[in-house]
């Protein structure tokens, strides 16, 4: 007969786990049937195992081969068979060394073959930079090539062009049959459009130009006689851009020629403040700048500094061109009531036709570098030459001032 009993031990498990049929006269197999379901109950509870062993025990008092052995034991469980069932730590340690050699090799291996891997990689970057370098210095050297023979081409291409426009610049003249006088103490005025000549027939009296024939006498000798220093300090020089010293107070453009020519310092002060009070300026300007003045009180500045020295002479290229009509129409009446005070022998350029007759008391008219006609404004504006009736036309028959011919 078979009877049913209960393993004692089950309680110490939480509870009845497993029911033995055991046959009359078995209790001695009782012990061998415990031991079998201790086995049996750590092969169940085994994925639930930690990390300190497979019997939840730290092995040989070291965690972190525990650890391995776990890692080792997911991974080989004849290992961990043998490993419960013999309960040798010491067995176990020697097993987890014996399988950690590989796997550092392995790892050696593994950087070994990484690092390779990187050499090869930077080699071949270096190749790839080198012969792009190689490349592009190919391609530039072959645009150089292509350029210079595309320059080459232009040059013979250009050459015969150069040599003509050299040649004809060399035959053209600038100025050509232009015979005339300045009378002293006449404001002469050089009227023509721009290209004319005008500005060219001025700097042959300074002898900022030197004619290619022909003559260019002041005071009776020729240019070419003067020393060409002292002849361009008697000869007062006003620009349509003025051409003030930047970084000089008023008081020192106005002075610069006195002191070019050692003028004492009282002498210089006191010709500063007579020059400022001719032109219409106030006296408190001469420590100013010339950027802090107006463009009508600069071209005051500049005719003062033009009359420094007291030249016999005075040049003016369109001097009042660059500015508004009203500060125009003003400096017009002021530069003739300072030549009824000074009569200075002026020559005056300019291409507005109403200027010319306010301020000249003779008219020369130039077309591409010839005198066409000379005459007072009178005779100017009732000329029946075809160039002088064409430009009085332009201007619609102005009318005389009759300031313009005393």
């Amino acid at each position: 007969e078979v009877q049913e009993c209960r393993c004692d031990h089950a309680a110490g498990y939480g509870g009845a786990h497993r029911m033995a049929r055991l046959a009359p006269g078995a209790a001695g197999d009782y012990e061998r049937h415990d031991a079998e379901d201790e086995r049996q109950r750590r092969h169940e509870n085994r994925p639930q195992a930690d990390a300190r062993g497979f019997d939840g025990r730290v092995r040989d008092g070291h965690p972190a081969r525990a650890q391995l052995l776990g890692e080792l034991d997911n991974q080989d469980p004849v290992f961990r068979r043998q490993a419960d069932e013999h309960h040798q730590p010491n067995l176990a340690v020697h097993v987890v060394n014996q399988a950690a050699a590989p796997l550092r090799e392995q790892r050696a291996h593994d950087c070994e073959r990484h690092r390779q891997e990187d050499d090869e990689r930077q080699r071949d970057a270096l190749v790839l930079a080198r012969e792009r370098h190689i490349h592009e210095q190919q391609a530039e050297a072959e645009d150089d090539g292509r350029l210079a023979a595309r320059f080459e081409l232009l040059e013979r291409q250009a050459r015969p062009r150069i040599a003509e426009s050299l040649r004809q610049r060399a035959v053209r003249k600038l100025l050509h049959d232009l015979n005339l006088d300045v009378r002293r103490g006449e404001t002469l005025v050089l009227l023509g459009r721009s290209g004319s000549g005008k500005t060219t027939t001025l700097k042959l009296i300074n002898r900022l130009l030197t004619p290619s024939a022909g003559e260019v006498r002041v005071e009776g000798r020729t240019t070419r006689e003067w020393d060409v220093i002292r002849l361009r300090r008697m000869v007062g020089y006003v620009i349509q851009d003025i051409g003030l010293f930047p970084h000089f107070t008023v008081a020192r453009n106005i002075g610069l020629v006195p002191q070019i020519e050692n003028w004492s310092p009282d002498r210089i002060h006191q010709r500063v403040e007579e020059l400022l009070k001719l032109v219409g300026l106030d006296t408190s300007l001469g420590q100013r700048y010339p950027r802090e003045l107006s463009g009508g009180q600069r071209q005051r500045v500049g005719v003062a500094r033009a009359l420094a020295a007291d030249p016999p002479i005075l040049l003016m290229d369109e001097p009042f061109g660059a500015l508004d009509p009203i500060t125009r129409a003003e400096l017009q009446r002021e530069f003739l009531a300072l030549q009824g005070r000074l009569h200075k022998t002026v020559v005056f350029v300019t291409h507005d036709l109403r200027e010319a007759l306010l301020l000249g008391t003779r008219i020369a008219l130039m077309e591409d570098g010839r005198l066409i006609s000379l005459d007072t404004p009178q005779e100017f504006v009732n000329s029946t030459e075809p160039t002088v009736a064409a430009y009085v036309a332009a201007f619609g028959t102005p009318e005389i001032p009759k300031r313009a011919n005393p």
